[in-house]
């Protein structure tokens, strides 16, 4: 049996390891099944170790319709993609195709073109070619709750149709971490002599969910006196939160922009403990196994935290409002960030130091 995820997810880490969790439910229930999954160039690094794919297949169009360009350019770059992927399903003669988070509403007609004859996916408001699938799933059921539910439940309503019962061992998302980038890593720490860390993310994809470059600062030097090393991780775009947090400190090093998301995945590892903001590195960190700090400002922790094998310490001021209205969101957001203290997040993790 031939099985084909189709992931059309551009640079969104977390939403790209929740997909971990339908590759192991799917091999269990076909062991002998050849499981072949799409991923962006940018996120190729988080299923490559993965032992659940049988192969992957890197859509290079991604790159272009994840940048911030104009409807035209996005929409060439989608034509040119669904043309491409049309021709290799059919080449490949897939026995069943699963179309993962709705990102583009044309989606659903890639396997119906491709002639597979099992085709599952999400029905949601704008999906208006849902007819074309033969097991039609509600995305995000208005009947199950949507903040007593994990994402994850979500992704895996798609195997309701072939897969009767989920292991809640499988509910989990899993990384495993490269071999070659893991030694690359150690030679980094032997380098620089350092043998105790904890890694900051200061970084996030909206200022809302940033938690002040100062306050990591002031963090990072609490952590210090605790005879740690800080390691700051991130993209070439963060380095300059990474040298604001670090200043003259030479016992901070600021990775950002460095390291491969391989070896960023690698050097959480080793980490005695990884405070992140609600983004991407979070998710890695709780993947590989390592205990897990992040602080909420606007977000509701429970529909999408991290769900790895490391443990989890959710931080956040007061209550997190259950409804903000969207016109309000990045300024709540914001806010409530700074209104979480130094102190606050150093009472929480001390006692893992």
């Amino acid at each position: 049996m031939r099985i084909l995820i189709l992931n059309l997810i551009p640079n969104t880490l977390g939403d790209c390891l929740f997909l971990t969790p339908l590759f192991a439910v799917l091999k269990n229930k076909f062991s002998k099944s050849q499981l072949h999954v799409t991923v962006s160039p940018e996120n190729r690094d988080l299923f490559e170790a993965n032992n659940d794919i049988n192969k992957l297949i890197v859509l290079n169009d991604l790159s272009e319709i994840g940048k911030n360009k104009g409807f035209v350019l996005k929409g060439l770059a989608y034509v040119k993609m669904f043309k491409e992927l049309i021709k290799l399903i059919i080449k490949k003669k897939y026995d069943l195709c699963i179309v993962t988070q709705p990102n583009f509403f044309l989606s659903h007609l890639i396997p119906f073109f491709g002639g597979v004859k099992k085709r599952i996916g999400y029905s949601y408001s704008s999906s208006v070619f849902s007819f074309v699938l033969t097991h039609k799933i509600l995305f995000e059921n208005p009947l199950k709750s949507k903040n007593k539910r994990h994402y994850i439940d979500s992704v895996l309503d798609l195997v309701s149709p072939i897969v009767s019962k989920i292991d809640e061992k499988n509910k989990f998302v899993k990384l495993n971490v490269d071999k070659i980038a893991e030694k690359g890593v150690k030679k980094i720490l032997a380098k620089r002599k350092i043998k105790r860390f904890v890694c900051f993310q200061p970084g996030a994809k909206w200022l809302r969910k940033q938690w002040p470059p100062d306050k990591f600062r002031q963090l990072g030097e609490l952590i210090i006196k605790k005879k740690y090393h800080v390691i700051i991780l991130g993209s070439k775009k963060e380095k300059g939160l990474g040298n604001l947090i670090k200043k003259n400190n030479k016992r901070v090093i600021n990775l950002c922009g460095i390291l491969s998301l391989k070896e960023v995945a690698a050097i959480m590892k080793y980490a005695k403990l990884n405070i992140c903001n609600d983004s991407g590195l979070a998710h890695i960190s709780s993947a590989v196994g390592t205990t897990t700090a992040v602080i909420y400002g606007a977000t509701a922790p429970r529909h999408s935290e991290p769900r790895g094998k490391g443990r989890v310490i959710k931080i956040y001021q007061g209550k997190i409002p259950s409804k903000i209205i969207r016109h309000n969101e990045e300024f709540i957001g914001i806010n409530l960030m700074k209104s979480i203290t130094v102190e606050t997040v150093y009472k929480k993790i001390s006692k893992e130091l």
